[in-house]
């Protein structure tokens, strides 16, 4: 730009052609599909997605010599980008709370998923690690929605108002040596193209159904009771006002994940303390299912992760599972035989586990694939650690298939992408 026309333009017009800006991008559409539900935008949302999206943006790797471009890297140093609620708060100036329900607002959009992993690190162990993956199509929609794609969105989307808490927890801390990660596969994107996905794109009913279903299905406050009266018949229950079933919904809401079987480990662990079961010796206090779901304490989440009580000091009566009538129950399954094999199989290693993870799972055979869809994320995370090494050895030795283990979500996503015939 030359000097004329440098006079030519307002003061702060002509010294701001002297500043080069970086950073995060906001696209103005996304104050308009990023929203609550009384319409106005979610801007610590918006905020907190402009920088996953600016850590998703590769960068330019030039030649030293020529300065021509060559090739593109990443800009976060592992597969995927590791943030903590901690990080946000700190960069964002928000509150864990916000920043957690930030992230939930845009998991329920489908614009991110939060990934969980376990870290063996120099310093040993770190659990619940948590990862951010960003869906570069459905990002890409929020952006470029036209006028009449509006309506699609607001009918097929989850409400992202409505703020559901999965039991999710971050490294509170900086950066760590890492030399080993154990973590699960993870699911394709949406597309193997980046297209747009516009109005009646069957994608995007595939992708957002799932989520749909999930709220539409919450409540379950009656096989809640059924477990625990099961599990701990010195404390039954022989029925629940509306405020217990409220109290017993919203535990399973917000600190499980919406899974059942969570909750049925709760009231195994339960079970299993001395102190909890109100067998302690000197004990004044006797721990009952409305002092466990106390909304001002999170006690079903230290119960499920097994924290701040005394857990496995009391001997548990359970239930003698009956082979017979279980191979039955599989063999009469309405399942090609190959679902029944793999369910079998892996009844045959582990009876208990088979019935607390996997008989309420999906089993089929895609392609050169067997796809275990498990009930939820934490059955997907169980069965992943104790059952994937000996399970994909057996399919690759006897059918030659290579193992797929997802949630319903995830499986929604990953067939999205063309199978090669």
């Amino acid at each position: 730009m030359s000097n004329r026309n440098l006079e030519t333009l307002p003061a702060a017009v002509a010294e701001m052609a002297q500043i080069s800006l970086t950073g995060n991008i906001v696209p103005p559409m996304w104050f308009k599909t990023i929203t609550f539900e009384n319409g106005k935008p979610d801007t610590n949302s918006i905020l907190i997605l402009s920088d996953i999206a600016y850590w998703y943006r590769p960068s330019v790797v030039r030649c030293e010599r020529s300065g021509s471009i060559i090739g593109q890297k990443k800009k976060f140093a592992e597969d995927m980008l590791r943030r903590s609620y901690a990080d946000l708060e700190e960069q964002f100036g928000l509150s864990k709370k916000q920043s957690r329900d930030c992230l939930i607002r845009l998991e329920n959009l489908g614009v991110i998923r939060r990934v969980l992993r376990n870290i063996n690190t120099s310093t040993g162990m770190r659990n619940n690690v948590l990862y951010i993956d960003l869906l570069p199509s459905v990002l890409q929609k929020l952006t470029d929605l036209s006028a009449q794609s509006v309506d699609i969105l607001d009918e097929n989307t989850p409400s992202n108002f409505k703020v559901t808490r999965p039991l999710h927890q971050s490294y509170q801390g900086g950066d760590i040596d890492v030399t080993t990660i154990k973590e699960h596969r993870l699911p394709s994107e949406i597309s193997s193209k980046n297209t747009p996905l516009s109005s009646g794109d069957s994608r995007v009913d595939a992708f957002f159904a799932p989520k749909k279903m999930e709220r539409e299905n919450f409540s379950n406050s009656k096989k809640m009771i059924e477990i625990w009266n099961d599990l701990i018949p010195e404390k039954i229950i022989s029925g629940a006002n509306s405020y217990l079933s409220k109290q017993l919904e919203s535990a399973l809401r917000d600190q499980l994940d919406g899974d059942l079987s969570s909750w049925k480990s709760v009231c195994e662990n339960f079970n299993s303390s001395k102190f909890l079961m109100g067998e302690a010796k000197n004990q004044r206090m006797h721990p009952s299912l409305s002092w466990l779901l106390d909304p001002k304490e999170p006690r079903v989440s230290r119960v499920f992760q097994k924290q701040h009580y005394t857990f496995g000091d009391r001997k548990m009566e359970t239930k003698a599972i009956d082979f017979d009538s279980a191979e039955q129950g599989i063999e009469a399954m309405d399942e090609p035989k190959i679902s029944k094999d793999v369910r079998l199989f892996i009844f045959h290693n582990n009876p208990a586990f088979y019935k607390s993870y996997v008989e309420t799972a999906t089993v089929f055979k895609n392609g050169e694939e067997l796809h275990l869809i498990a009930p939820s994320g934490l059955a997907r995370d169980k069965i992943q650690e104790q059952c994937y090494n000996a399970l994909s050895d057996f399919l690759k030795h006897r059918y030659q298939l290579e193992l797929v283990i997802k949630t319903k979500e995830e499986e929604a996503s990953y067939t999205l992408k063309e199978y090669p015939k």
